[in-house]
């Protein structure tokens, strides 16, 4: 496993493309493999990740591609963002993290969108299917941010943050009224999201 690495230089053999296209669908189906075959399958990727830690599996989406394995991710990562868009410019955290995401990326927010609640906003303005991460643990949602990925945090009260990095004692978050970096310690980052029900949402192809 690396100790650390900088987004966007992960090793072919992680098979991670950035070559996006379209969802037409909504439902999705996760796969743990292990002991060299397809173990089970599951519609949550809580559920999937909660079975591949029993078995030391790994979890992949319908196009074979690695979602989450165990001790698959570097102890120290950043996804290098130095400016982001707080939730005043964009017109409510709902839009702070759609278009934070998507300048990211290098997408085009979708004109009218409608929004509504995270992972359907999601659904409706990405083009790849959204990703309900809710009831994981921190360290398991973190496999997201090191495979180049935002991850959008509740904070309580219908609140959230992005989380854009990690190391050893500290998670990096983006505070979204005000557009500023935030960065909290492992155990104080676990227990704001803790209290707020571990509520986690981000993307994959």
């Amino acid at each position: 496993v690396p100790i650390t690495q900088t987004a966007r230089t992960m090793s072919e053999g992680y098979g991670i493309t950035r070559e996006y296209t379209q969802q037409g669908e909504r439902a999705q189906v996760y796969y743990v493999y292990a002991y060299g075959h397809m173990e089970k399958s599951f519609s949550s990727f809580a559920d999937a990740v909660d079975f591949a830690h029993d078995s030391a599996g790994i979890v992949m989406s319908g196009a074979k591609k690695i979602l989450w394995q165990c001790d698959g991710r570097a102890y120290i990562w950043s996804l290098g963002i130095e400016d982001f868009i707080s939730a005043e410019e964009a017109g409510g955290e709902i839009m702070s993290i759609i278009q934070n995401i998507c300048s990211y990326e290098g997408w085009k927010v979708p004109d009218d969108l409608k929004v509504s609640g995270v992972y359907d906003t999601l659904s409706l303005a990405l083009p790849v299917s959204a990703a309900d991460l809710t009831g994981m643990e921190l360290d398991d949602v973190l496999h997201f941010v090191y495979r180049d990925r935002i991850v959008a945090a509740g904070t309580g009260s219908g609140a959230y943050c992005l989380i854009t990095g990690y190391d050893t004692l500290y998670i990096y978050t983006v505070d979204l009224e005000s557009g500023q970096r935030q960065d909290y310690s492992w155990s104080k980052a676990e227990e704001i999201f803790e209290e707020a029900g571990n509520v986690f949402y981000s993307y994959i192809d």
